[in-house]
């Protein structure tokens, strides 16, 4: 018996290793480098990936969609956009992809001399009671990080009790309290969420 709580145990640690190294392989870790000589210009790399046969680069336009670049074949792993302005600010989205679906993604935002924004809008915590009893100091220690990064934060405790419904609603009515300047919803704890299909591989 001993042996199969031991087994166990295992099992669970390497299901948590492999969930976080299947995040890092799908992944596009992609780093940008900006340069105003000869012409503006912000290059993308990324690391090559033996299971991938191509990546496909979108930028996103003033309304905010994604917009199709290029399809960069391997073994190259770089894109450079010369149609950039200084001062300005431009998110990218790469699919990684082999010869019959999508197998990853990255998105970045780079700029030449560019600000970046003031504030991000609101974002509400929402913490399990007895996490926030625990660890209250480390909460209101991730509130202020949080803030510096330029979000406004408001901090919501709830019970690990309350259904998806009961979570879903109090999320509602903070949102219509924050005049829908609430972006953002950081849930900490055991949190009633919402699931579809039979399956959770990770």
């Amino acid at each position: 018996m001993k042996h199969a709580g031991l087994l166990l145990v295992l099992l669970s640690f390497a299901s948590g290793i492999l969930a976080q190294d299947y995040a890092r392989l799908t992944a596009v870790q992609t780093t940008a480098t900006v340069s105003k000589k000869p012409i503006n210009s912000i290059a993308l790399h990324w690391p090559d990936d033996m299971a991938a046969s191509k990546w496909t680069v979108y930028k996103q336009n003033d309304s905010g969609r994604f917009v199709f670049k290029k399809t960069i074949n391997a073994p190259d792993t770089s894109y450079t956009d010369l149609d950039v302005k200084t001062g300005e600010r431009y998110t990218y989205l790469i699919y990684k992809e082999d010869v019959n679906h999508v197998l990853g993604f990255g998105i970045i935002t780079a700029g030449i001399e560019s600000k970046a924004p003031f504030s991000h809008g609101g974002c509400l915590l929402v913490v399990e009671d007895s996490v926030n009893m625990q660890l209250n100091a480390e909460i209101k220690r991730l509130q202020n990080d949080i803030e510096h990064e330029g979000w406004q934060t408001q901090l919501l405790v709830v019970s690990s009790k309350k259904t998806v419904s009961e979570i879903k609603a109090e999320i509602v009515k903070a949102y219509g309290a924050s005049d829908s300047s609430l972006a953002a919803v950081l849930l900490i704890g055991k949190i009633a969420v919402p699931y579809s299909g039979n399956m959770a591989p990770d």
